[in-house]
């Protein structure tokens, strides 16, 4: 199977998961929304991932992306992000220290 191919299945098995409340099981954010996310994060790179992403404006990830927006995954995995990442508690190192992200 292709990657691609299971890509689509894996669309069509969240669509079909999915609850009315935005989360895959109940109304309430649970280790399956975790898991979805955390397993998509690399391909979306959302802001708020904790370590550099390179691939983040990477033209070969463009047609994964339309994929994945295509089937809600992009855009869903974004908002479990940004609703349930808070600040990572990282050492940043010494004060004043440049990021690279």
């Amino acid at each position: 199977m292709y990657a691609y191919e299971k890509l689509a299945a894996a669309a069509e098995r969240f669509r079909t998961e999915l609850q009315p409340s935005g989360y895959l099981v109940g109304r309430t954010f649970s280790v399956a929304d975790l898991t979805l996310a955390a397993l998509i994060a690399p391909l979306v790179a959302p802001p708020e991932f904790p370590y550099p992403q390179p691939q983040r404006r990477h033209p070969l990830f463009t047609p994964l992306r339309e994929t994945l927006a295509a089937a809600g995954l992009l855009y869903w995995t974004r908002d479990m992000y940004t609703r349930h990442r808070g600040r990572s508690a990282e050492v940043m190192g010494e004060p004043g220290a440049l990021r690279t992200e």
